[in-house]
């Protein structure tokens, strides 16, 4: 099916999609959907909504995920339904303009193996279920807006639905100074990962880090997005260079 089809397809079911403001420039984008749903007619069903809620500004569609409700009621009888989530951003031309200004110039050697030193060392503390050594490399802003309870269970979460880690690879890392989007000025930096796990096909994702006063970084966000063996056994057809592409994969 083309992208042009399937594009008119989703918009001919006009689907209701929840847009929940997580701040100024960003949503969560929520739908009810088939399960069965492919990820680019999902994907393309949001983009009415991404382009009335971003209006004259550049729109990006982000982080998403899959969460089947087999609960909830179905159009076609035996169909199971799934929630679709995704993080739209809206950028002006004066913030694409500062993003691009903002890259910082390269780090020093010490500098960039303290980086990969944090993000294997909390990569490890996670997939061994050391939940609280993770957590104590977050940020002080990190732990307010997120109690170490709910993080663990999230994170524990997560951990028994993935099963065992099979890889993990930091592909990427990118430097930057005051970002604009970020909450507090400072060194920024951004390591891309890509991951499988026993029942996670592949994952792909980030950790960005901040430098603190003492030459430590902190972890202040996260950031993945993976694909079930289970539903990529569904979706056994399906290029996944394009799905990757769309996940954030590097490599």
């Amino acid at each position: 099916m083309s992208a042009i089809l399937v594009l008119l397809t989703a918009l001919a079911l006009e689907p209701q999609v929840a847009a929940e403001p997580l701040d100024a420039s960003r949503h969560m984008l929520d739908m009810e959907t088939e399960a069965r749903t492919a990820f680019e007619a999902a994907q393309a069903a949001l983009v009415p909504t991404a382009r009335r809620l971003c209006a004259n500004r550049t729109f990006f569609l982000g982080a998403f995920k899959f969460a089947e409700q087999p609960e909830a009621p179905a159009a076609k009888p035996g169909v199971a339904q799934a929630s679709f989530q995704q993080e739209l951003y809206c950028r002006s031309p004066e913030q694409l303009s500062e993003s691009a200004a903002a890259a910082a110039p390269g780090p020093s050697e010490a500098q960039q193996q303290a980086v990969l030193k944090a993000t294997y060392g909390y990569l490890a503390a996670k997939d061994s279920n050391r939940l609280s050594d993770a957590y104590a490399m977050l940020s002080r802003r990190a732990k307010l807006t997120t109690p170490e309870p709910d993080w663990i269970a999230k994170t524990r979460d997560f951990n028994e639905q993935a099963g065992a880690v099979r890889a993990r690879r930091v592909t990427d890392i990118s430097w930057y100074s005051d970002p604009p989007e970020a909450p507090e000025p400072g060194l920024y930096v951004a390591a891309d990962l890509n991951g499988a796990f026993e029942n996670v096909e592949f994952l792909c994702g980030y950790v960005v880090w901040r430098l603190d006063a003492d030459g430590s970084f902190r972890l202040v966000r996260e950031e993945q997005n993976f694909l079930e063996r289970r539903r990529g056994a569904k979706l056994a057809l399906l290029d996944r260079a394009p799905l990757r592409a769309q996940m954030g994969c590097k490599n």
